[in-house]
């Protein structure tokens, strides 16, 4: 929540305030009551004082070290309704102000074409924080899921900026600490816990909890061992979406549920594979896999809930195996080219080998 006090009633205050602009109070709630975490003007964070009185949190600035008890910008949360006070030299303002909900501001433009109440409450857990999964869990942020736990060993490194959501000053730093942050600046009311860990080798034990604590898993880590330990383990257990990159923008994207849908085992032959090679193309290229895997998610998640049936297309249990492909297209007389994505569903429903994993589950 944000208290907003016109640039008009700022003539007064001191130059350290800051440029022109409103000012906003950001307000958050603990301890049971409400307190102002922070001052901003013109994007500019203001120093200020914030002691707790009781119930009560205060937020003064006087102009000068001389000025009399009162005097300055006072701002007074209260805790019964998120009342407030606004006084400026002693003078109640608070008429001239308004409250604007971040939350409600946040979610205005999809709640009336999604549950986001819902998406709000629902854990995803992302495994691995590379280009795929950072883009990923960015895009879902920004859908307003409201809960995530990033898992990844490894270090943000200059050459994976062109292709990930980090920023050159997250170079050095804990993938899943920098993408924490990163997810925070898009909504500061997430949930979010990261975990440095090689998710490859982790207990199986560890794995069962993972899978419990989260409404889906997105696995987006290029080991195919690995995929097939979650696979063998969580498919029992919750939707989970398999993710691999190509040469050429080219993709795949897997999703399973429980006693739904054929494992990854019959989709994949992932025992034919070593190590999934990592794509060597421009990162704009492979955004369209990663765009199929975020819509499967969120379909998933809404399955049976306002806005589940625009995924329909893509959530579709016969056909739970996606192939994302790009190629250059002939010159068109608008562009000099284009690029063309086409993504294909495989129905993975006739596939006969025996699996020990989904049993060859029958509709």
């Amino acid at each position: 929540m944000r208290i907003v006090i016109p640039a008009r009633l700022l003539k007064k205050l001191p130059r350290e305030v800051g440029a022109d602009g409103d000012l906003h109070g950001v307000v958050h709630p603990a301890e049971g009551h409400l307190h102002v975490a922070e001052l901003v003007r013109a994007g500019r964070q203001i120093e200020s004082s914030l002691p707790k009185v009781g119930t009560w949190a205060v937020c003064s600035r006087a102009r000068s070290e001389e000025a009399e008890p009162g005097s300055g910008l006072r701002l007074v949360i209260g805790v019964d309704d998120r009342t407030y006070r606004v006084s400026l030299d002693g003078n109640d303002v608070t008429a001239a102000t308004r409250v604007v909900d971040d939350e409600e501001e946040f979610a205005a433009r999809i709640k009336s074409s999604v549950d986001v109440k819902h998406l709000s409450k629902c854990r995803v857990a992302i495994l691995g924080a590379g280009r795929v999964g950072s883009n990923a869990a960015m895009l879902l942020a920004g859908s307003h899921v409201g809960r995530f736990t990033v898992l990844d060993r490894d270090e943000v490194e200059a050459s994976n900026i062109p292709h990930s959501a980090f920023q050159m000053t997250d170079v050095g730093r804990d993938k899943a600490a920098a993408l924490r942050d990163g997810l925070l600046t898009v909504n500061p009311l997430l949930e979010v816990t990261a975990v440095q860990a090689d998710v490859c080798q982790m207990p199986l034990d560890a794995l069962n909890r993972l899978s419990q604590g989260h409404d889906i898993l997105l696995v987006a880590v290029d080991d195919p061992l690995f995929m097939r330990r979650v696979n063998d383990l969580a498919y029992a257990l919750k939707p989970a979406v398999y993710v691999a990159l190509h040469e050429g923008g080219r993709g795949e994207v897997v999703y399973t549920r429980p006693q739904k849908t054929r494992c990854l085992r019959c989709c994949v032959r992932l025992e034919e594979r070593t190590r999934l090679e990592g794509a060597a193309s421009l990162g704009i290229e492979t955004l369209p896999v990663v765009l199929v895997a975020v819509q499967v998610v969120l379909g998933l998640l809404l399955q049976g809930r306002k806005g589940g049936d625009a995924f329909s297309g893509l959530v579709n249990d016969r056909r739970n195996l996606l192939l994302v492909g790009s190629r250059r297209a002939e010159p068109l007389k608008e562009l000099p080219e284009a690029v063309l994505m086409a993504t294909v569903a495989v129905d993975t429903s006739r596939q006969t080998r025996h699996c020990e994993v989904c049993k060859n589950i029958a509709w």
